[in-house]
């Protein structure tokens, strides 16, 4: 069967990750104390090929008329895919063989029948065989909103809440207008370092970059709040939390990989995409044992 392509599930007024993790307490708790398999199964297991079934998502950012509309405006909803699957072996996202599981993700019959997408621009349509995949793992280690307090501070975002604009400028197809969006794209402008290495590698970054930069056709917000909204309702349907037995502090259970460049049958992308803007992303879910899929062809307008 072929799963719905939609953006996130859950509820908009969400200030923190504090307050929507209490009624998960119970699953996390079963879920962080595994109990350990013979090594002869877990042997047996590395050497058979991981397989997947699509299961429903409907994502409840998308109840949000607003974010809906900005979805739209900003033009993230074309050309894109969002999947979730069961897998049906066990996994360990800390020490299992991500490249491994990946690419058995993407040779998998029923997941390349359910994350083709299509648009006016253009189609991707996975068929065939991968013979290789390039990955790089982000964390997610995020677990408040107040990783977004330096846009304030750093000179992004003005007391208003209007984004600091800046000269017009066209990066590999992309109209760069504001002060925030230029940080994302353009590695020698002044306001790039203001983000660390270790920034640009939390998911929740990657997020504000694919929804601050958009789709090729995006209309951009001027002000910062759409664009808040619409991050923490993606970041929480994307990733599950759990708090630690160890500690009692929360953390994120999820593994988020962002695939690179694949080898095989057939391209990452769509044709006409810019491999610079576009992008594909492998959440894994521990906890229910469940894998999404998120990707973007971006393709420009000129």
């Amino acid at each position: 069967s072929r799963t719905a392509t939609y953006f996130v599930e859950f509820e908009v007024d969400m200030p923190r990750i504090e307050e929507i993790v209490e009624d998960e307490q119970p699953q996390a708790e079963e879920a962080s104390e595994p109990e350990a398999e013979p090594s002869d199964a877990s042997a047996d297991t590395a050497l058979q090929q991981q397989s997947f079934v699509p299961v429903p998502f409907a994502p409840k950012a998308l109840e949000s008329q607003s974010i809906k509309a900005s979805f739209s405006k900003w033009n993230v909803d074309g050309h894109s895919t969002m999947s979730r699957f069961q897998y049906q072996r066990p996994f360990d996202v800390v020490t299992g063989d991500a490249q491994a599981f990946v690419m058995d993700f993407l040779n998998d019959p029923q997941v390349q029948a359910s994350i083709a997408y299509s648009g006016s621009m253009g189609s991707w349509a996975p068929a065939g065989k991968i013979t290789g995949v390039d990955i790089q793992k982000l964390k997610s280690t995020i677990t408040n909103m107040e990783f977004f307090d330096k846009l304030q501070e750093e000179g992004f975002v003005r007391h208003t809440g209007h984004l600091v604009k800046c000269m017009d400028e066209w990066i590999d197809g992309m109209q760069v207008s504001d002060e925030l969006r230029k940080a994302m794209v353009m590695e020698d402008c002044e306001k790039y370092e203001d983000f660390s290495d270790e920034d640009r590698n939390e998911f929740i970054f990657h997020i504000m970059k694919r929804l601050v930069c958009g789709g090729g056709m995006c209309q951009f917000d001027d002000e910062w709040e759409p664009y808040f909204e619409a991050i923490k309702a993606l970041y929480k349907d994307f990733t599950a939390v759990q708090r630690s037995k160890a500690t009692g502090q929360l953390q994120v259970a999820s593994a988020v990989w962002q695939i690179m460049d694949i080898q095989g049958d057939f391209p990452l992308f769509s044709s006409r995409a810019s491999d610079t803007h576009s992008f594909a992303y492998v959440i894994v879910d521990p906890l229910k044992g469940t894998v999404t899929f998120w990707a973007q062809s971006w393709i420009p307008i000129l």
